[in-house]
């Protein structure tokens, strides 16, 4: 046991460590670079960097609408693998209720669908999670009859 403590301490700093956030992001890159960044650095299991991309492709380009739903879709997804449950739902739920706005006849309908699928499965993870407790058996209150 005490050879495994340092062993968990050393691999959850590596894992930590690759984890990095990218400093300074070109303001030359294309709306697809950013798509194409954060997806190698979600693929290499760097969340928080991939986020970064996201986060700021989404400062860079407030009016592309359908790219915004994408990248917020990939935000939430991100929270999903990290095992942030209650975040990712949060963020599933805020998509699905842009596509209850007027406006959202031009969106992609993908994330929409996912997003629906998703939030399914999280209430489930979630359910497992905190399981409910067996409801008590009913007391019995009323006094014995005597014959």
């Amino acid at each position: 046991m005490k050879k495994t403590l340092p062993l968990l301490l050393v691999v959850g700093f590596v894992l930590t460590a690759c984890q990095s956030v990218p400093k300074n992001i070109p303001t030359t890159l294309s709306e697809s670079e950013y798509f194409q960044l954060a997806y190698q650095d979600s693929d290499h299991g760097n969340y928080l960097g991939a986020m970064a991309y996201y986060d700021t492709f989404l400062e860079r380009f407030p009016k592309d609408a359908n790219r915004d739903v994408e990248a917020h879709y990939e935000i939430a997804f991100l929270y999903f693998k990290k095992h942030e449950y209650t975040k990712s739902r949060e963020l599933f739920t805020q998509i699905v209720d842009q596509y209850k706005l007027k406006e959202s006849d031009s969106l992609p309908r993908w994330p929409l669908v996912l997003s629906n699928k998703l939030i399914i499965i999280i209430d489930q993870k979630l359910a497992e999670r905190n399981p409910k407790p067996a409801a008590a058996a009913p007391v019995n209150t009323t006094p014995p009859t005597t014959k």
